[in-house]
């Protein structure tokens, strides 16, 4: 099986080029999937696979559009914290504040037919709990990493980006970024999340 040579794919790219290929893989994942929107995460923020596993709603600011990252996913399936004491904030681009979007209109219809099944009809409307996992199957099972990781060696195909890993969508992202003005988060949105977190 050849190899992937990480950093020559990606240094050899232009910051032009590497927008392209992000903009065209953006068009096609389709955030309503788990695994799209998991991969959406990696490529628009730079996170990893145990990152993107371990998100929970109650991660997820779409009002301030920012995440927290609190916790990580290890292989196992077990939660771990991060290395920092309050998590790190990552501000969302569009296309993934508007993917997490899609994400929560699909699992709230799920878990709104799931309890009218349950309760055969007369179930109270049902949203994401804090604790329910961004990237989860239908029935609300935390994705593992390796499963992310699989799903792409399996699926990269078809997309526009040829043999790149998940590793070379994180570097593409995190390359982009450097050469991309700093953002600023807003004081009141970092403040409030800070005070979230303890």
């Amino acid at each position: 099986m050849p190899t992937c040579n990480r950093r020559a794919n990606i240094a050899a790219l232009t910051t032009d080029d590497l927008t392209e290929r992000m903009t065209l893989l953006a068009g096609e994942l389709n955030p309503i999937d788990h695994m799209d929107c998991a991969v959406t995460l990696i490529a628009e923020l730079g996170l990893r696979p145990g990152e993107v596993a371990g998100l929970s709603w109650r991660d997820v600011d779409l009002e301030h559009n920012i995440i927290v990252l609190r916790k990580t996913c290890d292989n196992a399936g077990d939660l771990h914290n991060l290395k920092t004491t309050y998590g790190r904030i990552v501000q969302l681009t569009p296309v993934a504040a508007e993917s997490l979007r899609q994400r929560q209109k699909v699992l709230t219809a799920y878990l709104k037919r799931y309890a009218r099944d349950l309760l055969e009809g007369n179930g109270p409307d049902a949203e994401p709990e804090d604790t329910t996992p961004v990237i989860c199957t239908p029935e609300g099972v935390r994705t593992r990493p390796r499963g992310i990781s699989l799903w792409w060696n399996k699926n990269r195909r078809r997309f526009p980006m040829g043999n790149w890993t998940l590793a070379n969508l994180r570097q593409a992202r995190l390359r982009k970024a450097q050469t991309a003005s700093p953002i600023d988060l807003p004081t009141e949105a970092n403040s409030a999340r800070r005070a979230d977190l303890e």
